[in-house]
């Protein structure tokens, strides 16, 4: 501003006026509807609608530095420049957040934010267990809030129970994460009829149903993993559900609840309160609901992205502590 000749005098010589960069109107501009442009690219990647999205992020954008321009509040190089930090920036923040750029896994940064402003960030690099590994279940030292011993080696007969049948599903890739860590076994709901009040009966109840239950009433917990359909829980895990409501098994059984859907706000706030309705025991740490959950899933490996990894380590440490209060 200190060079434009058009502008005023007082205008010209304020401290923002010479402090001024790059054109900061255009970049925050161009952040924004870049950012919703890629992130709705990144949860529709079939969409035929999301180039229309990055075609108005620089309509929007360009208009912008063209009425910045024309109000003689930059020089065309300050909107230029401007225009290329935003543009840039709405871009690359999805795919620094999915990890396409920090590729290692076992690498965690997060920042810590006091009153609102992050104040402070921790890096955590996690040791996992290669897969086949002998030891079978091993949770990382963490210390108990209190100053208690560190929790090492948990029990090993966890059911785990899938409320997508899809085989690329985000729900799939998570519980096999936790099996490359955990020691847990997959029951396949696919197996189960549709439920029949009236084959509840010991003497009338299907043998995979019998198998179903056995295998609960034997685990240690159970995890639960599912997206969210209708905003309510898939019918086909409502269905291996209603088959355990005749039965104890679910009766002060650990519990660990994964919802992972695009919201799946409402299927969580269900499930929540169909697990104990059927007397499952689980606390606030042992419940995980993932927003965004395809926007969290790599997807040429079909890895999950580190920080998710970082909150599934979390909730196992939690799980595993409340199958120690059993």
């Amino acid at each position: 501003m200190v060079y434009e000749s058009a502008s005023p005098m007082g205008t010209r010589r304020s401290s923002n006026s010479q402090n001024s960069f790059f054109a900061g109107h255009v970049a925050l501009v161009g952040t924004s509807m870049f950012f919703i442009a890629q992130a709705y690219a990144d949860y529709h990647p079939e969409s035929r609608y999301k180039w229309a999205f990055y075609t108005g992020a620089g309509v929007v954008t360009g208009l912008t530095a063209l009425w910045r321009n024309k109000a003689g509040e930059h020089f065309p190089s300050d909107i230029a420049l401007g225009s290329v930090v935003g543009v840039a920036s709405g871009l690359l923040t999805p795919m620094l957040h999915r990890t396409k750029i920090i590729r290692n896994k076992k690498l965690s940064i997060l920042p810590f934010t006091s009153s609102g402003r992050a104040s402070r960030c921790s890096i955590t690099c996690k040791l996992h267990p290669s897969p086949g590994s002998p030891i079978p279940f091993v949770i990382r030292p963490t210390p108990n809030p209190g100053g208690d011993r560190y929790l090492h080696a948990m029990p090993r007969n966890i059911l785990a129970i899938s409320g997508s049948i899809r085989k690329t599903s985000v729900n799939n890739a998570i519980l096999n994460y936790i099996h490359t860590i955990h020691n847990i076994h997959v029951f396949d709901i696919t197996t189960l009829p549709y439920f029949n009040p009236d084959l509840t009966d010991p003497e009338n109840l299907p043998q995979t149903v019998k198998t179903f239950l056995s295998q609960i009433a034997a685990a240690d917990g159970v995890i639960l993993c599912t997206p969210e359909y209708v905003f309510t829980i898939p019918g086909i895990l409502k269905n291996a559900i209603e088959w355990c409501v005749a039965s104890t098994v679910f009766q002060d059984k650990p519990l660990a609840m994964i919802v992972a859907s695009l919201s799946g706000q409402k299927a969580f706030e269900s499930l929540d309160l169909v697990m104990t309705t059927v007397g499952a025991r689980a606390t606030e740490d042992t419940k995980l609901l993932l927003s965004g959950a395809y926007g969290k899933l790599d997807k040429a490996t079909h890895a999950l992205d580190s920080h998710t990894i970082t909150l599934l380590d979390q909730l196992m440490n939690s799980f595993l502590r409340l199958l120690l209060r059993r």
